[in-house]
C-alpha cells in the first residue's frame, strides 16, 4: 500500500506540473476576444458612376446598390450601446432622397420610408445626428444614452421616443452651408 501511495503522489505532482506549465503557456499567448464580441460586419455598397447632389462628405450615389456589388467590411467592435430610432415622414415623396448624417454632415445611411412614411434609423450610438435631403440639412437631433431623443431642431420634431418630419412639399429649410 505504501508503494501505491507514492505512485499516487507522483501522479498528483505530475498533473500539478502540467497544469502550471499550461497556465504559464496560456499567459504568454495573446488573449482571444470572447465569442460574443465578434467583429461587426458592415456592408458598404460600391460607388455608383452616377453623380448626384448629396450630403456633404459624400455623394448620394455612394449609397446605391446596383447589381448587389456590396463589399463586406470589418468594423471594430464597440462597447457603446447602439439604438434604433423610429422616424415618421408625414408625407413621403417617392423620389425624395433622405440621409442620416453624423454631426459633421457625413452620410451614415440612406433613409427609405415605407408607404406609410415609417423608417428605422440605425443602430447608432448616442450622439448628435442630422437628417439631410440632398445637400440641405432638414434638421438635427440628439440620441441620449438611455435611447431617448432630445434637442430636435430644424424641421424635426420629437416626443422623446419618435422623430417626426413634416411634409416636405412646402417645407424649405435654410441651407447652413
Amino acid at each position: 500500500m505504501k508503494s501505491d501511495s507514492i505512485r499516487l503522489a507522483w501522479a498528483g505532482a505530475l498533473i500539478g506540473v502540467l497544469a502550471l506549465s499550461a497556465f504559464a503557456a496560456a499567459g504568454s499567448a495573446p488573449p482571444r476576444p470572447p465569442e460574443d464580441a465578434a467583429a461587426v460586419i458592415a456592408t458598404v455598397p460600391a460607388a455608383s458612376s452616377r453623380q448626384e447632389a448629396g450630403p456633404p462628405g459624400g455623394q448620394a450615389g455612394d449609397f446605391e446598390e446596383e447589381g448587389g456589388d456590396a463589399v463586406p467590411v470589418m468594423a471594430q467592435p464597440t462597447d457603446r450601446a447602439r439604438f434604433r430610432v423610429a422616424l415618421r415622414v408625414e408625407a413621403p415623396l417617392p423620389e425624395e432622397r433622405l440621409f442620416l448624417c453624423d454631426r459633421s454632415g457625413n452620410p451614415l445611411e440612406q433613409i427609405a420610408p415605407d408607404r406609410d412614411g415609417d423608417a428605422q434609423l440605425g443602430p447608432i450610438p448616442p450622439g448628435v445626428y442630422g437628417i439631410w435631403r440632398g445637400s440641405t440639412e432638414l434638421g438635427s437631433f440628439r440620441l441620449l444614452e438611455n435611447a431617448a431623443l432630445a434637442e430636435a431642431a430644424g424641421l424635426l420634431r420629437s416626443d422623446g421616443k419618435l422623430l417626426f418630419l413634416p411634409a416636405l412639399r412646402n417645407a424649405e429649410p435654410k441651407n447652413e452651408n
